[in-house]
C-alpha cells in the first residue's frame, strides 16, 4: 500500500484518496514514529466526530471509523452537504436514524463527556490535557490518573505511551498535548430545541510546530491541509461521481492561482505558458459555440 500526502481542503482531498485508505489519527500517530517528516505536517484524519444529546440530559462522544464518518459519508452530497454546511454553519446534522446506527456501529467508540475533566473557558469547545510523561491529565493545577471516559478517548486516539514518548523526546520536547472537543453546553444549547439528535464535525491533528493537538471540533474544512492516503486510480475517477471530483479539484486549484497572481507569475515558464494558452483558447473556442 502506497501512502502518500494529498494537500487539499476536505472535499476535494477525500476524493483523491481510495475510499478505506485515509488514516485516523491513531495510524498517523505510529507512522510518525518511523517517519519523521510526517511531524511537519498538519492532517486531516479518517476520525468521525459526532455528539449527541441524550434523553437524560448528558452528552455522548462518538468516535467513528471511516466507514462510519458520517461528515465523509455526504461531503460529495448535492443538496445540504456536510461540506457546505460545516462551512457555513459550523456543524453537520445527518439524518437521526444514521447518526444512530453509525453511534451503535461496533467499532465505534462512545464517551460520556460529563465525566471528562475539561480544561478551558471557550464557550464552543474545551480540552482535555494529557501529560506526556506519564499520560496523567490535567484537573485544576494537578495532574491525576485518566478516569475510565478519559482513558476510553486517549486509547481511541492514539496516545498510547509509545506516542507519549515520541512527543517528548521530539526536537520540540513536547510535555503536554491536547484533545479538543465540543463543550457539553454548547451541545446542549445547539440541539435542545431542534429535532436533530446529533451534530458532527471533522478532525485534524496538529502539525509539531505547537503541541500536536487533536482536534475533534473543526469546520474550517475548506483550509488546505494534507490527508493521508492511497491515491485513487485514474480508472476510479473514470466515472460520473469521479468526473466532479476531478472539476472540484480543478476549481481548487485555479482559484488558488488567482488568490494569489504574483507569486503564480513567478511559477511561469514557457512550457507553462503554452499549455495555459491553449486551455484558454479551447474556452473561449467553446463560449462562441
Amino acid at each position: 500500500m502506497n501512502l502518500e500526502n494529498v494537500v487539499d481542503n476536505l472535499r476535494n482531498g477525500y476524493s483523491q484518496l481510495e475510499k478505506g485508505s485515509f488514516l485516523g489519527v491513531k495510524d498517523l500517530h505510529e507512522e510518525r514514529q518511523s517517519n519523521s517528516a510526517l511531524c511537519n505536517n498538519w492532517f486531516y484524519t479518517a476520525d468521525g466526530q459526532g455528539y449527541f444529546l441524550r434523553e437524560d440530559g448528558g452528552v455522548d462522544w462518538t468516535i467513528t471509523q471511516e466507514e462510519e464518518n458520517l461528515v465523509l459519508r455526504h461531503i460529495n452530497d448535492k443538496v445540504n452537504s456536510s461540506y457546505n454546511q460545516l462551512i457555513s454553519g459550523r456543524n453537520f446534522r445527518p439524518d437521526n436514524t444514521e447518526a444512530e446506527l453509525a453511534k451503535s456501529a461496533e467499532r465505534t467508540v462512545v464517551v460520556d463527556m460529563n465525566k471528562l475533566r475539561l480544561s478551558g473557558e471557550e464557550k464552543e469547545y474545551r480540552f482535555l490535557e494529557i501529560r506526556t510523561a506519564d499520560g496523567f491529565v490535567k484537573v485544576g493545577d494537578e495532574y491525576k490518573h485518566p478516569n475510565r471516559e478519559e482513558q476510553k478517548a486517549i486509547q481511541r486516539l492514539g496516545y498510547n505511551a509509545k506516542t507519549r514518548k515520541m512527543l517528548r523526546e521530539s526536537d520540540n520536547r513536547i510535555a503536554e498535548t491536547r484533545i479538543y472537543v465540543l463543550n457539553s453546553e454548547y451541545i446542549t444549547e445547539e440541539l435542545g430545541n431542534s429535532d436533530d439528535n446529533s451534530l458532527w464535525r471533522a478532525s485534524w491533528l496538529y502539525n509539531f510546530n505547537g503541541n500536536s493537538n487533536f482536534g475533534a471540533i473543526d469546520h474550517d474544512v475548506g483550509n488546505r491541509n494534507a490527508l493521508r492516503g492511497v491515491r485513487a486510480s485514474e480508472a476510479s475517477i473514470d466515472t460520473p461521481e469521479g468526473r466532479d471530483v476531478a472539476e472540484n479539484t480543478f476549481i481548487s486549484h485555479y482559484n488558488a492561482i488567482l488568490s494569489n497572481p504574483i507569486e503564480a507569475v513567478k511559477a511561469l515558464d514557457d512550457q507553462t505558458v503554452a499549455g495555459l494558452s491553449k486551455i484558454v483558447a479551447d474556452y473561449l473556442a467553446t463560449k462562441a459555440q
